[in-house]
């Protein structure tokens, strides 16, 4: 990525969950999964790249100096000793819009020219995607990871089915998404005041009239919301995930 090399961009993961529905005595981000607490693969993706100047992590407040501990803990077990000076932990909002809202105003103090967002509940992105997410996010704009819808999709109204929707354009939408800096922090500014509420940074852009390009990811890029889930991540961390940080 030519233009890339001469550009400067930034990450935030978002890791600010309370794990209400996970049920957790913790928040689910901060479980063990094949050796470290999950979100640190999320951390280890945007570090192995090498092009991320900052990498924002947003977290309850309580977590942060343990989240401290993790950092300078990998950056001693692994090949990756600026890891504790990239990452910048902060306290994320009531919510995920809210944190990385809160991540952006942040991040306008060095004004990077493309942000990256990834949930830290989708610990198997896989450094491919965020390839991707870069090389999309370069060359044509705003991005966002997704897999075409292969379920047959009903609307339901109550415990009725009143409609067979089309899947042929239908897309499940996932994380790493990608946004020129500028233009993602003032759509947020724009939604804070305008009281619009979306689940992801896309719906952000989209809900101001911006094109948000879609690039394929894979299955595997699970996200963590429910116990069942984890147990998933944790049967095939062993063949996604590398056998230590030393090994991208």
């Amino acid at each position: 990525m030519p233009e890339a090399m001469q550009s400067t961009f930034a990450a935030v993961v978002t890791a600010g969950g309370s794990g209400l529905r996970f049920g957790a005595e913790e928040p689910k981000q901060f479980l063990d999964l094949f050796g470290y607490p999950m979100y640190i693969w999320s951390i280890l993706n945007c570090l192995y790249l090498d092009i991320f100047e900052t990498i924002i992590l947003t977290l309850p407040e309580q977590y942060i100096d343990r989240v401290q501990a993790d950092l300078a803990r990998l950056a001693t077990e692994s090949n990756l000793p600026n890891a504790a000076a990239k990452v910048r932990p902060i306290a994320g909002g009531s919510s995920r819009q809210m944190s990385v809202h809160l991540a952006l105003e942040f991040l306008s103090q060095s004004n990077p020219q493309y942000v990256v967002v990834h949930d830290a509940a989708r610990p198997f992105a896989g450094l491919a995607s965020f390839r991707l997410c870069l090389k999309t996010l370069v060359e044509k704009g705003a991005c966002s990871i997704g897999t075409p819808v292969s379920d047959t999709i009903k609307r339901v109204d109550g415990e009725k089915i009143v409609e067979t929707l089309d899947r042929s354009a239908l897309w499940s939408v996932q994380t790493p998404q990608g946004s020129p800096f500028p233009l993602l922090l003032d759509c947020h500014r724009r939604a804070f005041k305008d009281g619009i509420s979306v689940t992801d940074d896309a719906a952000i852009l989209e809900s101001y009239g911006n094109t948000v390009f879609i690039f394929k990811g894979s299955n595997q890029n699970i996200k963590v919301t429910l116990a069942d889930d984890f147990k998933t991540c944790q049967l095939l961390a062993p063949l996604y995930l590398s056998k230590s940080p030393m090994e991208p």
